[in-house]
């Protein structure tokens, strides 16, 4: 997958839903007070995309998710950009971060696999 390239996650309320719907660009879940978010996911590039997950290994080799999920909060999350400001403190307002963490995750696997 060429380095830059992007998709977009929307997540937003549909009204009576409560079951996940998604297309291989666009998923769609309940969320805070019904406004829209939308991610946008972007391609770093192989070596970057390698860092992610190297600097998610600690000195026992154990694989930490906080750390691989900071990655892709840095380097494949592009958007928003509130989001890229504040981090974990974004997460306390508004919900669905194991939902997008594991789109991220999806995202960067199909790139690396292209």
């Amino acid at each position: 997958m060429k380095k830059g390239y992007q998709e977009k996650l929307i997540i937003t309320e549909i009204e009576g839903q409560d079951a996940i719907e998604a297309t291989e660009n666009t998923a769609y879940v309940p969320v805070v007070e019904g406004v829209d978010t939308e991610y946008t996911f972007t391609f770093p590039g192989v070596e970057v995309a390698q860092s992610i997950v190297d600097n998610a290994v600690d000195g026992t080799q154990r694989f930490m998710k906080g750390w691989y999920y900071e990655g892709l909060m840095d380097l494949v999350i592009t958007a928003p950009e509130s989001l890229k400001l504040n981090k974990w403190d974004w997460w306390e307002s508004h919900k669905n971060y194991m939902f997008v963490m594991n789109a991220a995750d999806k995202f960067l696997t199909r790139c690396l696999n292209a």
